[in-house]
């Protein structure tokens, strides 16, 4: 546990010295200790910046507090802090290489995070995230311990790495899951260009065109698949108000709370039902032709307004996640209150319900999404599940999908881990 409650510290350079922030209210799994620091001038140029945006980011995630009075200070000579000695933290060091311009107006301390990391390297506790420009040579840029770390390349800027960075501080799923809703004819071409972009970048992409095999009953699957991704990317072009396909996916989306982002096309018609904060306008400059695999006059993004779009993704998708979290974590809490029952929090938020004369204790495992075999997983090498220590696995959605069902049941059979759904929590914590 770090002190004052925090559950991320942020150190990145400022002038003369170390920024050092703490945030808490994030219900982060396990603390987070993530520090920007660079080689050169350039590179800690760089780190300032990605810090000081990290920061920002942080910050607009649902029940983020910022710590004022830091443990230690506000700003330090040096990479220091007392996150360094917390076996349970995750220590995560951004590393920037070959940059940019030099700025010889700035006085920039000498770096002081990469002798600490080297030292406890290969520690799993000790990750290091290189971020450079796509097509720099590793091999002149990085320590010959880390040359065999995957490299977080970025094209257009720096801060196109933050989203690996959130990942790995826990702040956005590493399986990151989406659903792209649209009307084919319109906007098909949209549809397939955002697929194999958000594909690259690692997300798991429903598109009913590529994901809905032979034989199977369209409707159940589509919402099943609405249900197992984070936030749903809607195409908003004429033909989206005679959609019910369409409808019915937002619904889904509304009545499940999951991250949305419209992108609105100039011949589509405004939706009052969704929060302008999360609508990025189209306008006919950022289209152009489709090219020959489409039919004539179609059209798809420019390329700076793809990635555009992407970044924008990536931004709600993470908080989307985290936010249908932390409302099962709070839902989770006031059953218990309720009830006038405790739970410890164990490894990576399971939590042990205490036990009582009947049992020897009962390990609850919350899921943002329908549960899948790694989820049991977790929970049984976590919670210490055994034949006389049940476990639970708790989700906010439901299966639409017998075939689902009847596999996490299945599962539940063999691993004495058990599931039920968010409107079941009162009545499971009681029974507990």
């Amino acid at each position: 546990m770090l002190k004052n409650n925090l559950e991320l510290i942020v150190q990145h350079p400022v002038n003369r010295g170390y920024a050092c922030r703490g945030f808490k209210g994030l219900r982060l799994a396990a603390p987070a200790y993530v520090v920007f620091d660079g080689a050169t001038i350039a590179d800690q140029s760089v780190a300032k910046s990605l810090g000081d945006t990290f920061c920002q980011e942080v910050l607009r995630y649902a029940g983020a507090i910022e710590e004022m009075a830091m443990p230690c200070r506000d700003t330090l000579p040096e990479i220091r802090c007392h996150a360094l000695n917390e076996p349970t933290c995750r220590k995560i060091f951004v590393r920037p290489a070959v940059t940019g311009n030099l700025d010889s107006t700035i006085s920039w301390p000498t770096p002081s995070a990469e002798a600490k990391w080297l030292k406890h390297w290969p520690s799993v506790m000790w990750e290091v995230i290189p971020v450079m420009p796509a097509g720099t040579p590793v091999a002149l840029n990085l320590p010959i311990q880390w040359q065999g770390i995957n490299v977080c390349f970025w094209k257009g800027h720096p801060i196109e790495s933050l989203w690996a960075v959130m990942q790995r501080a826990g702040l956005a799923p590493e399986e990151s899951r989406l659903f792209i809703s649209y009307v084919r004819q319109d906007t098909t071409p949209i549809a397939d260009q955002l697929f194999e972009a958000l594909t690259q970048e690692g997300f798991d992409v429903f598109l009913d065109r590529c994901s809905v095999p032979i034989g199977v009953g369209f409707q159940e699957r589509l919402m099943q698949d609405i249900c197992d991704k984070a936030m749903v990317v809607l195409l908003n072009s004429a033909g989206v108000t005679q959609s019910h396909w369409v409808e019915e996916e937002i619904a889904i989306v509304k009545s499940y709370r999951l991250g949305l982002l419209e992108l609105q096309f100039p011949q589509g018609k405004e939706r009052p039902d969704i929060d302008p904060d999360f609508r990025e306008t189209i306008a006919p400059l950022d289209l152009i032709n489709a090219g020959p695999s489409y039919a004539p006059g179609a059209h798809k993004l420019s390329n700076a307004r793809l990635a555009n779009v992407v970044n924008r993704i990536k931004e709600i998708h993470g908080r989307a996640l985290q936010r249908r979290r932390y409302e099962l974590i709070d839902n989770f809490a006031a059953a218990l209150a309720a009830v006038g029952k405790t739970a410890q929090v164990l490894l990576n938020g399971t939590f042990l319900i205490s036990p009582t004369g009947r049992n020897n204790g009962v390990v609850v495992g919350l899921t943002a999404r329908p549960p899948e075999l790694s989820d049991f997983c977790s929970l049984h090498q976590n919670g210490g599940v055994t034949a006389s220590r049940e476990g639970w696995l708790i989700s906010p959605s439901p299966f639409f999908l017998a075939h689902r069902q009847i596999h996490v049941s299945w599962l539940g059979g063999i691993s004495n881990i058990h599931h039920a759904n968010e409107a079941q929590i009162a009545q499971l914590v009681a029974n507990l």
